[in-house]
This record gives structure tokens, sequence and C-alpha cells, in this order.
């Protein structure tokens, strides 16, 4: 299940908790919150896309570092993408580049847990 959740967190939560036991995989497309930690119960995955790079070096650490690695996902959807962005390949580069990380091993991570969603 494929969950875009934009300022209706509370709700969202809800109702995940409520009716998303036995879905095989959620995943959390879209939110606007930068506190993910009420839906860390709910066993959801977490996709980040290129729009994050629009936020500050702080709020990205911070948003990215509450989502569990084993939930992590990376996506490609954009619709309004800058001439910035070139490639999923350049989105992992420098999103690995502000979380000091080697983007190899977060795309490795991401492929990874995307495999497990789809099991």
């Amino acid at each position: 299940m494929n969950v875009h959740n934009i300022g209706c967190d509370g709700k969202t939560v809800s109702l995940l908790k409520d009716h998303g036991k036995g879905c095989r995989s959620i995943i959390l497309h879209s939110y606007k919150s930068p506190d993910i930690r009420p839906f860390l119960g709910t066993d959801c995955y977490y996709s980040v896309n290129p729009r994050i790079l629009s936020k500050s070096r702080e709020n990205i650490v911070q948003i990215i570092s509450q989502i569990p690695k084993d939930r992590l996902l990376l996506e490609s959807d954009y619709p309004y993408a800058t001439k910035d962005f070139v490639s999923m390949e350049d989105f992992v580069t420098m999103l690995a580049g502000i979380l000091g990380t080697d983007s190899g091993s977060l795309a490795d991570t991401a492929a990874d847990n995307l495999r497990r969603t789809i099991r």
C-alpha cells in the first residue's frame, strides 16, 4: 500500500494502526512533517525523493536520521524537478554526501529494502 500523506499525520497514523495490519508493505510516500516518530510503530517504509534536497542540510539529517535504515526507500517521483536534478545516481550521491555515508552503501540499502517490499 502506498500512502500519500500531507498535513493529516494524526489521522493517517490512526488509520495505519487500525487497518494496516496484514498489509504486506506500507510505503509512506509523501509527508510534510519532519517528525516521523508517530509513524514508527506502523511498520512503514519511508520513501524520500530528490525534493528533500531543497531542505537545509540540518533538516535533511533530522528527517533521514529518524528513519530506520531497513525502512528507507529512495524514489524518483519528482514532478517539479529543477535543472539541478539530473539522475537518481546524482540524487544518491548528493544525499549520501549530506548524510556522511558512501553512495554505494546508501543505494544498496535502499535496493535491499525495496526488494523486501515486493516479496
